[in-house]
Parts: structure tokens; sequence; C-alpha cells
């Protein structure tokens, strides 16, 4: 999760929480908080997208419109749209401003 910074093993099982005890207060069974097999999964610009549904509609219909907005993201250069690393993770004296003013909009 690169908003908590939580990590898991390639089988769904939880491997750690940044900061744990500090803000659980007491240790966590990180069995309790492992991922659920989603039943269905598209790509679209080479992002995965989980549906717990499935049923629902297929992913381009229901993007509708927003697909031109993720094609601006995802096909900016020829070379195409490459996620490298591990979730980046700070610990800052501050309140939700700062995160809704600089991480919530446009992606420049």
């Amino acid at each position: 999760c690169a908003y908590h910074g939580w990590t898991y093993r390639n089988t769904g099982t939880l491997a750690g929480v940044p900061a744990q005890k500090e803000v659980y207060g007491v240790e966590m069974d990180k069995n309790e908080w492992s991922l659920t097999q989603v039943p269905r999964l598209e790509n679209y610009g080479g992002m995965i997208f989980g549906c717990l549904d499935e049923k629902a509609e297929p992913l381009v219909d229901y993007l509708g419109d927003m697909a031109w907005y993720l094609d601006l993201i995802t096909q900016k250069s020829k070379g195409g749209l490459e996620v490298r690393g591990e979730p980046q993770r700070w610990i800052i004296d501050s309140n939700w401003k700062l995160g809704a003013d600089n991480f919530v909009g446009d992606t420049y």
C-alpha cells in the first residue's frame, strides 16, 4: 500500500507496517491482515485493477471517459511507465491538509 506503506509478501501475507507499535499501540497479528484473493483482475495501461464483483461490467466500460485521463498519465513517453522501488515513507509533523494539498490533483 503506497499510502500507508504496508508491505506484503507474494503470498498475500502482511510483511511490514511502518511505526507499527507507535501507531497501533500493541503487537498486531499480521496474519489477520493478509490480502484477500480478488476474483476478477483486469489490466489497463499497464495498471492492474481488481474487482470483487465477478458480474461487474468490463473495466474499460466502467472507466468510460476517465480512460482518456489514464492514457495521459501512462502514455507520456514511447518507453511507457515503469514503477520501481519500495514505497517512500516519511514521518513529519503536519496535519491532513499537507497530503491533500500535495498528493490530490494533477500529475505534475
